[in-house]
């Protein structure tokens, strides 16, 4: 694996660049793939915040382990964690839990 954290923001540098919403900030999160293949989400002090969305649940995160069921929230930006997944898979080849 030759990278392991992944960049999500409106800055051009971003892995995941989302520049059409004023309301994720440049750099606003990292997602980090562990040794064991986990993905860890990690909001990088975003204006805007990043949040877990689970059925009806809606939690602010600073920094959690995420699996493909949730929804990502940057801003307002929804994002779901299986596609995010396959996103990275596709960009780095590689497998995530």
């Amino acid at each position: 694996m030759s990278k392991t954290v992944f960049t999500v923001g409106r800055s051009e540098e971003s892995d995941f660049r989302i520049d059409d919403d004023e309301s994720v900030s440049r750099v606003h999160a990292e997602i980090e793939i562990s040794k064991d293949g986990r993905l860890f989400v990690v909001d990088c002090n975003s204006a805007n915040h990043t949040f877990l969305k689970l059925g009806d649940s809606m939690k602010r995160i600073f920094q959690a382990v995420v699996d493909n069921q949730g929804i990502l929230v940057f801003g307002k930006k929804e994002m779901s964690v299986a596609h995010l997944i396959r996103e990275i898979q596709l960009l780095d080849r590689i497998r995530v839990h």
